[in-house]
């Protein structure tokens, strides 16, 4: 069977040596994109079992001179047959190599990242065949998220973002991506190439013609701001011109006007997506920002026979003769930041040897001039809302932070629904009525609840939580009967359950309700003004159950107006009425004033006096089953009456009047120790039966 030994290219795979003999191939390269290689091949004299084939590497080698020798190592990812060749025994075959990375780029789900940098994704999704030479740090982020795109995607985009890019290394072993983020992080590992006007080259020297410029406007300022919400007031604002940016030779510079170029509208972007906000990471976007606009300013493209020549490698051209046109120095350096690399084999011999044509296509750009990938894969946007669960720390029903944030776990999530665990999820802000300072309603959703998640400008990044809705688990307390009237607010108690605190409204007709309950206690306060309740028609009972009823006025007054009746029943214990500094004063204007009491009455006026004053009507104090009696311990005790005064015992009695004193009774008797005198200006004494006049001695006149 024929070789392909003694050709310059030559196609490597599992199928053993020389199954597939390579007859043409196309590979394109680009900073920062994956390669495609597309390769025709022939099997002789039988079909290749190729499907087996799929997702192995293969190699293409092609050997020659220095700046000709070059690998290029993929994996297949797709083939097709194209019929036999000349309708013989040898059969045709369009093969599709790519780099492993490309499996990143077919599935699509969505995921979240908590507390990870760029170098820690490289790592998560570079694969193992990665090399890092990144020269900027890059913090540690607390969430990103992954919405439904391909981990490709979202690496692409994140790299985007920071101005990383990324080319491949060669091997017959495999393909080595590397990652890097500034111009001297690239190697120089080509040979010098003349840079031909004319002529046909011979192919015997490394060499590149028809070198021809590219330039284009491109903008000359750029600003990024974001808004950090634990520091509201600070400016995150930065900027970045072209005066203070790295700019390429003179020769590369732009030809716009300086007035023309200040006519170019600056790039802005806000918010520019800092969850954490620094001012060292905002300038570092606005500095990429600005680089990526200009990076394709200035570009060169070329042919050339180096097949040696590879993207992310620096390539110097030299030339004996400056050129006028191009004001090209004697040795300028670029950056290769595309090719597509030529291949093709004819007249294939029976000796495995045929006549092979090798052509590069370059895409240049100063090396002094930074590149940045241009941010062109697109940001997943979620316009809609979506629903989670709250998540937090085994045990705990209530998990929050001191802005009454809350950890949401999405639907979405497996990985954070296989672990359930917090760290699954950043802290989100939680929408509230009337969020000022030190006011507003303020309710916190609990661990196991279903919230409500829109995102600000639809960035799967920055989650709100807008709202709470119910589901199997979590019932309304109301219940959902289509007649049901009652709705309200009810909490729950914590740890634990089992009581609650509610306001809750019944819209019932005629039996319209505003029911509060507190579970421990109710306090009302009225900093300024008054307290006022009006009930238009009903009644106002309140009970309590067990325990004790204090109202204190600390100043002021308390007035009680009651146009009915007031009742107040003590069923056991006792009513004490304590004035401490004041007077108590009672009025009853129309009406009487009754009190019934079964066990004792007792009235003590520790110092001062007791006054009663009955301006019209009578006094009169009835004891119907015992005694009375008035004790003045020190003092006197006097009693006036206008008309008279009368003490009634049975038959006897005393009377008082104007006119004199009345004695009457069975038995009258006066008994003085010492004396006793009788003295009148008339004096009458008469005894219907016997008059006795006794004494020791007995003086009449």
């Amino acid at each position: 069977m024929p070789s392909s030994a003694n050709r310059i290219g030559r196609l490597h795979c599992d199928l053993g040596a020389d199954a597939l003999i390579l007859t043409s191939m196309t590979a394109v390269e680009r900073l920062s994109e994956l390669f495609v290689i597309e390769v025709e091949c022939i099997s002789r004299g039988k079909p290749a079992k190729l499907q087996p084939m799929l997702s192995t590497m293969m190699h293409l080698e092609f050997d020659g001179l220095p700046h000709v020798s070059r690998i290029f190592h993929g994996m297949l990812t797709e083939y097709a047959e194209l019929g036999r060749l000349d309708d013989g025994d040898d059969f045709v075959y369009r093969l599709v190599l790519r780099p492993g990375h490309h499996l990143w780029a077919l599935n699509r789900t969505s995921a979240i990242y908590y507390k990870k940098s760029l170098t820690d994704l490289i790592t998560q999704h570079g694969g193992n065949w990665r090399k890092t030479t990144l020269s900027a740090s890059y913090p540690v982020l607390e969430y990103r998220v992954q919405y439904d795109e391909s981990n490709f995607a979202f690496l692409s985009r994140w790299l985007e973002r920071e101005g990383v890019y990324y080319y491949y290394n060669h091997s017959p072993q495999r393909h080595e991506i590397t990652f890097v983020d500034a111009p001297n992080a690239h190697p120089d590992n080509l040979p010098k190439a003349a840079r031909l006007e004319s002529g046909v080259p011979d192919g015997k020297e490394a060499l590149v013609w028809n070198l021809h410029e590219h330039r284009a406007l491109a903008a000359t300022a750029s600003y990024v701001d974001d808004y950090d919400f634990t520091a509201p007031t600070v400016a995150l604002k930065k900027e970045k011109k072209l005066e203070n940016l790295g700019k390429p030779p003179k020769r590369f510079a732009t030809s716009e006007p300086a007035e023309q170029a200040g006519k170019i509208a600056p790039i802005t972007e806000n918010p520019a997506n800092f969850l954490k906000p620094t001012a060292d990471m905002g300038q570092r976007y606005a500095t990429v920002r600005l680089e990526s606009a200009r990076a394709g300013m200035a570009r060169s493209y070329a042919d050339s026979n180096m097949f040696a020549a590879a993207v992310g490698r620096k390539l110097t051209l030299h030339s004996d003769e400056s050129d006028a046109n191009h004001k090209f120095n004697a040795s300028e350096t670029y950056l290769i930041v595309a090719t597509r690399h030529l291949y093709t084999a004819s007249g294939l011999r029976s000796d495995g040897g045929a006549d092979e044509e090798m052509h590069v296509e370059l895409e240049l750009m100063p090396i002094t001039h930074p590149f940045r990938p241009e941010r062109k894969t697109p940001q997943p946007r979620i316009w809609g809302p979506q629903t989670g669960v709250v998540i937090g720390p085994q045990g705990e029903e209530i998990h929050t932070d001191k802005y009454g944030r809350v950890k949401v776990r999405f639907f979405w999530d497996e990985e954070g629904k296989k672990a359930e665990r917090e760290a699954s999820s950043l802290f989100i802000r939680v929408m509230q009525t009337g969020a000022g300072s030190g006011y507003g309603a303020f309710m916190i959703p609990r661990i196991g609840h279903e919230v409500v998640v829109e995102f600000l400008n639809g960035d799967p990044d920055r989650p709100l939580v807008t709202g709470g809705v119910y589901n199997e688990s979590n019932l309304p307390a109301y219940g959902s009967a289509p007649t049901n009237t009652q709705q309200g607010i009810r909490t729950n108690s914590s740890k634990g359950g089992g009581g609650f605190n509610e306001i809750k409204f019944d819209d019932k007709k005629d039996q319209e309700l505003f029911y509060v309950q507190a579970q421990h206690d109710l306090t009302t306060k009225v900093v300024t003004g008054d307290e006022k309740r009006d009930i238009m028609k009903g009644h106002r009972t309140t009970v309590i159950h067990e325990g004790d009823e204090t109202m204190t006025v600390t100043k002021g007054k308390r007035t009680t107006k009651i146009k009915g009746d007031e009742t107040t029943t003590i069923e056991s214990g006792n009513v004490v009425h304590t004035v401490q500094t004041g007077n108590v004063t009672r009025s009853i204007k129309t009406g009487k004033r009754t009190t019934d009491i079964m066990g004792d009455d007792t009235l003590e006026i520790k110092t001062g006096n007791k006054k009663s004053t009955i301006k019209v009507g009578n006094h009169e104090l009835t004891v119907s089953l015992g005694n009375s009696e008035t004790t003045v311990s020190l003092g006197n005790h006097k009693t006036t009456a206008m008309q008279s005064i009368e003490l009634k015992c049975g038959p006897s009695s005393i009377k008082l009047t104007p006119m004199g004193i009345e004695l009457k009774g069975m038995m009258i008797k006066i008994d003085a120790s010492l004396m006793l005198e009788t003295k009148g200006l008339m004096v009458q004494q008469q005894a219907s039966a016997i008059h006795i006049v006794k004494g020791a001695l007995v003086m009449i006149n």
